[in-house]
């Protein structure tokens, strides 16, 4: 008798038909219509907010240009301490006794309100730890001759900031941590500020204080202005929308630095032009052969040359301008990509007395990439 159906051994299952091959293709063709979909959306979406930052940025960036007066000016403003050459005598409410043209009876051994010369020798002769006859009258701090060093004492004080430029008036009202305004190219015009001994706070936060991945341009917060380091490093980042520091990478070619020759860096108490002699990338980390330390603020003669040799070394260029011990010199350093840790640096060094603008321009268009 013959078994019906199908026996138990075969397992093969039915093959599809027509109808489902379609049907799964039409299925796969939505997921991944779907999925192209969604991809377009999502790019469309980072462009779209990549834009709006971008223009946020530059606006504020504008705002702050319209906000420093040019940068031109030589005007100062007096500073908020002004330092006495002597000390006055309080005020009292008391009224001081004034001295009569009319001679009086009084003995003439009290001093009156302006010693004689005789009084004058006699004080000046005296002793510091003599103290004063009782019955003394107190005379005017201001009149009393003092005591200077010999020639074998030495004096030390502290070097008192010059005024600050009046063109900073606004920008220091917004941001009482304002140093100085870099112009870097028409690219780079921005204000730069500086927080004591802190190099984090200015990378996630504005010229304003708000929370910013863009962040500001800074001074090392190692740097002094008065009395001035021999090396000022100011960072920024590099900003793939075009903003903050991101041109700065354009110093590596020289037809960009011919185009390009004078950097101005005004601080909040003086002007001054700089000129490029190395553009280059290096490493924050010590085993690699592109480490460079940056952050040197004080010069010796020798440690100033090998610095200045190992950043020629490491330079795409070759712009021409000699550096010497004694130089200022302005580092303007951004983040770099290619390398882990890595940073783009531009050198430059302040233009000497009896150099012009017009002078470097003309040495600069000699500029050759290496």
């Amino acid at each position: 008798m013959k078994a019906s159906g199908k026996p138990w051994g075969d397992f093969t299952r039915e093959r599809p038909t027509h109808g489902n091959r379609q049907r799964h293709s039409g299925n796969a063709r939505f997921i991944i219509s779907f999925i192209c979909v969604a991809l377009m959306i999502v790019c469309a979406a980072y462009v779209i907010s990549w834009e709006i930052h971008r223009v946020r940025i530059e606006r504020a960036n504008a705002a702050y240009q319209a906000l420093y007066a040019q940068g031109d000016a030589t005007e100062a403003v007096a500073p908020t301490e002004v330092p006495i050459a002597a000390p006055t005598q309080a005020p009292t409410d008391a009224p001081t006794e004034q001295p009569s043209a009319v001679p009086t009876n009084a003995s003439t051994d009290v001093p009156t309100g302006t010693p004689s010369a005789a009084a004058t020798a006699a004080l000046t002769d005296a002793p510091d730890t003599v103290d004063p006859p009782a019955d003394a009258v107190a005379v005017d701090a201001t009149l009393v001759p003092r005591t200077t060093a010999d020639a074998d004492t030495l004096v030390f004080s502290l070097e008192t900031p010059p005024p600050v430029q009046e063109s900073f008036a606004e920008l220091l009202a917004l941001n009482p941590e304002t140093v100085g305004y870099l112009r870097a190219s028409e690219s780079i015009s921005l204000p730069v500020v500086q927080r004591k001994n802190d190099n984090e706070y200015y990378l996630n936060h504005s010229f304003e204080g708000e929370e910013s991945i863009a962040g500001t341009l800074f001074l090392d917060g190692s740097n002094l202005l008065v009395p001035e380091d021999d090396n000022l490093i100011v960072y920024g980042h590099n900003m793939r929308n075009g903003t903050m520091f991101h041109a700065l990478s354009l110093f590596e070619s020289a037809d960009y630095v011919r185009l390009n020759p004078i950097v101005r860096f005004d601080t909040i108490y003086e002007n001054r032009l700089y000129v490029p002699f190395a553009a280059f990338t290096a490493t924050m980390d010590e085993g690699s052969e592109l480490y460079l330390d940056i952050r040197q603020f004080l010069f010796e003669e020798d440690s100033f040359e090998l610095f200045v040799l190992k950043m020629e070394k490491l330079s795409t260029i070759d712009t021409g301008v000699d550096v010497r011990y004694g130089d200022k010199l302005l580092l303007l350093v951004t983040c770099e990509y290619l390398y882990d840790n890595g940073r783009f640096v531009v050198a430059l060094r302040e233009l000497r007395p009896g150099e012009t603008e017009a002078q470097m321009c003309s040495l600069l268009q000699s500029a050759k990439n290496r």
